[in-house]
Parts: C-alpha cells; structure tokens; sequence
C-alpha cells in the first residue's frame, strides 16, 4: 500500500461525504480507513453544525471498555444470551432513535450476520432508515456486503479502494487477502495517520 496515497484518498472521501439529510454508502477493503472515517465525522460535524453529533453503531462501541461512562459502559455491549445477529439488528434499531437532528453512522451491518439476516435488515432500513433521519444531517453506511450495495436505497456510494460506482466495485476481482500485508499497512497506515495529525 502506498500509505501517503491512501491517506489522501481517505481525506478526499471524508470531505466528500455529505451532510444533507442523505444516505451514503463506504466501502474498502480491511484497513482502508472506512471506520476512521466515521470516528473523525463528528469533527465536521460539530465544525460545520453547531456542535451536532455522530450516532453510531460499529464493533468498536459494542466491544469497547468505554471508561469514560463508568458502570454504564456496559449498557452499550452485546448481551452474552443473544445472538450476534439479533445485537447487530438492535443496535442498528437504537442508533436511529438516538439520532435527534444529529448524523447517523451504521458501521458494518452485516457483522455475526447470515446472508438471510442480511437481507431481513436491508429490508428493515429501506422501510425505516429515511423517515428514521428525517430532520437529521443523514447517514453514512459503511459495508463490506455486496447485498448490501446492491439492495440498500441510498444516495451517494464511496470506495476507498479507488472504484467509482458501486458496479465497479461489485464486479471487482476478489482476491484472497495476504494477511501479513493486511497487518503490515495497517500499522504503517496508522502511523502515517497519526503523525500528521500531530503535524495539523
């Protein structure tokens, strides 16, 4: 991976996502920045709309310690007596009736999900998902699904892989991933992230 060169390519996305009450879908191979992208959303959005929020709904919320909410944090994790799918589909359900005018990130909605669960929740967002963002600054979707790009009612599509339709994307040639690769740019990845960041 040319990381300079994927750093830009995660920065032109994430300007380009919009903030307009719409419905956009990420896609990216494993450690292309999809979900740094939704964690730096809520600077544009607290920038460029007065302080409003991302809601999201990712694995990082569902595992994470969350110290800072002390005994609560454990509100926001998986329960051990459901099932992955079912936590998946209920986070989805309490992220949008938390959105109140903010932006709505749903991160990997196909995780602990058969292709059948998959299709069930594409179903639930395009009969909920818009009314459930009314009045809201929108929504990002972030997939790996092919299902999902191809059956969602969204808006706008965006790859950090460098395809610009989602017919690219779906047509792609898929390859196995080289997994020391896969760790190899992910941390330098990071490292390139993280080091300007501190130069900004």
């Amino acid at each position: 991976m040319d990381v300079a060169a994927q750093y830009e390519r995660i920065v032109d996305v994430f300007q380009a996502i919009p903030l307009d009450g719409t419905i956009s879908v990420l896609t990216g191979r494993n450690g292309s920045g999809k979900s740094l992208i939704r964690s730096q959303l809520g600077g544009r959005t607290r920038k460029d709309h007065d302080g409003k929020c991302v809601v999201h709904t990712s694995m990082a919320l569902r595992t994470g310690t969350h110290s800072n909410m002390g005994g609560l944090g454990c509100m926001v994790r998986d329960v051990d007596w459901n099932p992955t799918s079912y936590e998946t589909l209920k986070s989805i359900q309490t992220a949008i009736r938390s959105i109140r005018g903010n932006y709505l990130s749903l991160d990997e909605i196909e995780i602990g999900c058969a292709r059948e669960t998959v299709m069930g929740i594409v179903k639930w967002l395009n009969k909920n998902l818009r009314k459930g963002i009314k009045d809201s600054l929108g929504c990002l979707v972030i997939t790996h699904s092919e299902y999902v790009v191809e059956n969602l009612d969204y808006d706008q599509f965006f790859n950090l892989d460098g395809f610009e339709t989602a017919e690219e994307w779906i047509s792609r040639e898929v390859k196995p991933t080289n997994l020391d690769e896969l760790e190899k740019d992910s941390r330098e990845l990071f490292g390139f992230v993280t080091k300007n960041a501190k130069k900004k």
